[in-house]
């Protein structure tokens, strides 16, 4: 059997609640690949379809499924209380399985993530905040510590470098700063020898196109490469990761944020 480390964090309390059934949309909304929305006639992109529901706690509960109808991703929101909002994200494969789970604080941005197999918890990553990860998997004798997350795609270059390079490609002069605020998630596919596949504006309906295409442009302009993800058994294998914008409104600069690798 494998040793499995399971961490105890105060932070996270799972709540419950009872399902409301007046909360609950009607419509099902047309989603990506990405998991972000899309407009309704795009049929040639749409992958999942999503409903909405809240219970009685005002949580929030969206269930994604395939376009036949099978279970791929249940994400629960609840209210923000006090500096804490819990979010969890469960991962299903194509059986129906548990894949993963991810409980944040959405507050704080710090999370804990754990992978499964045949139903058994056999890796897990924890975002402790300051860049600091503590990362278990099969053979490893204790959790080890480290500044970067390994399950996720990451580029081949310090932090500092990477981020100057996409600050620099990313300014907006006073003219072209837009008036409104805009969100830009753009995806980068790497494969498992570290070889980027593809770059990609991930959400259609989250920004302008032509806000969009900055950013855009400053990932695929980035050609020192990334290092490829690992699995629960620590091989490398292709997978996306992304990376959130913010620009517009009344600061006139763009926020690079990195989220943990959900888009």
């Amino acid at each position: 059997m494998i040793r499995v480390c399971f961490y105890l964090i105060i932070l996270f309390t799972i709540g419950s609640g009872s399902f409301s059934a007046s909360g609950q949309s009607i419509r099902p909304i047309p989603l990506n690949k990405h998991y972000f929305e899309i407009p309704e006639e795009d049929s040639l992109n749409q992958v999942f379809y999503k409903l909405v529901s809240f219970t009685a706690d005002s949580t929030k509960i969206e269930r994604v499924f395939t376009r036949n109808n099978q279970i791929n991703r249940i994400t629960r929101t609840s209210p923000l209380v006090d500096e804490y909002q819990e979010q969890t994200i469960e991962q299903f494969d194509a059986d129906g399985q548990l894949k993963s789970k991810t409980t944040a604080n959405l507050a704080n941005s710090k999370f804990i993530t754990s992978y499964f197999t045949n139903g058994e918890q056999v890796a897990q990553v924890m975002y402790r905040g300051e860049h600091k990860y503590s990362i278990f998997r099969p053979g490893y004798e204790s959790p080890r510590q480290t500044l970067e997350n390994d399950f996720e795609p990451r580029p081949n270059e310090k932090k500092s470098d990477f981020g100057f390079f996409l600050r620099e490609r990313t300014k907006f002069s006073k003219n072209e700063w837009p008036s409104i605020r805009h969100h830009v998630v753009i995806g980068v596919l790497v494969d498992e020898f570290g070889t980027v596949k593809e770059v990609v504006w991930a959400n259609p309906l989250g920004a302008e196109k032509r806000v969009a295409d900055k950013f855009l442009k400053a990932l695929q302009a980035w050609k020192k490469g990334f290092l490829p993800a690992m699995d629960e058994w620590g091989n490398p294998v292709e997978a996306w990761t992304y990376y959130h914008y913010r620009a517009g409104g009344r600061i006139e600069s763009a926020q690079l944020i990195i989220n943990f690798n959900r888009p």
